[in-house]
């Protein structure tokens, strides 16, 4: 927006977990101003508890040995980056309930890879940065708001103690995942031939993103840069 200064709101995160009856979703509030979150809140009706950033630190006690991903969408290949950290994997709903798992010391970590849109990230990242924990981007680059985009790429909230070594393991995977991502068959082609070539069709690249999200999420950005041309309506199904 053209504002310096705009709320980001998500009134349901976690839509799944509140329509089935389940506690872990979760309501955002947050004010961004110049690209950073300045105030924010995350609610947990079930909980009948609201962590807002300026009343709440992140229990510093022994880890937890978990990280908590997406009970929907979870990043491929997300048991194997665990087991490289010596973590468990926890599935749960709500970007919100999820941060907040890791606040608590139910979690060590939040990891979240395949995209988020930024009214998912917003209030927890606040909430997060405020608390004492790490926040960023899965390549350690910061978080912005109010973009003309607003879609964003991954999410990571951890403890600061474990930043380097978590940050490092998504490196490592990051790399694992766009190797087989571009070996992965896309119809009788490759993806890295449909990527090399420039008379690809509309419905190959297609095949690409689909291919993409089943096979490697976390490197959907990739596909982004490669393939910049592609219409609006295609992006969304990374």
């Amino acid at each position: 927006l053209d504002s310096d200064r705009v709320w980001i709101l998500d009134v349901i995160d976690g839509t799944k977990e509140y329509a089935t009856g389940r506690g872990d979703w979760a309501v955002h509030v947050a004010l961004a101003s110049g690209g950073k979150i300045e105030a924010a809140s995350v609610g947990m009706p079930d909980a009948q508890r609201v962590f807002r950033d300026d009343l709440c630190e992140y229990v510093d006690g022994p880890m937890s040995g978990k990280i908590v991903v997406s009970r929907n969408n979870p990043p491929a290949g997300i048991d194997d980056f665990a087991a490289s950290i010596e973590r468990t994997v926890r599935p749960m709903g709500s970007a919100g309930a999820k941060t907040i798992s890791v606040l608590l010391g139910d979690a060590d970590a939040y990891i979240h890879t395949g995209g988020h849109n930024e009214w998912d990230q917003a209030a927890p990242a606040g909430v997060a940065l405020r608390a004492g924990l790490h926040c960023s981007h899965l390549d350690g680059s910061p978080l912005e708001f109010n973009r003309a985009d607003v879609w964003r790429k991954d999410f990571l909230v951890c403890r600061p103690e474990i930043t380097d070594e978590v940050l490092a393991a998504a490196v490592a995977a990051k790399a694992t995942d766009a190797e087989s991502l571009l070996a992965a068959p896309a119809g009788d082609k490759t993806v890295k031939d449909l990527l090399d070539d420039a008379n690809a069709t509309i419905g190959e690249k297609i095949e690409i993103k689909r291919v993409a999200r089943v096979e490697a999420p976390n490197v959907s950005a990739y596909l982004h840069k490669t393939s910049p041309d592609l219409p609006a309506q295609i992006g969304v199904l990374l």
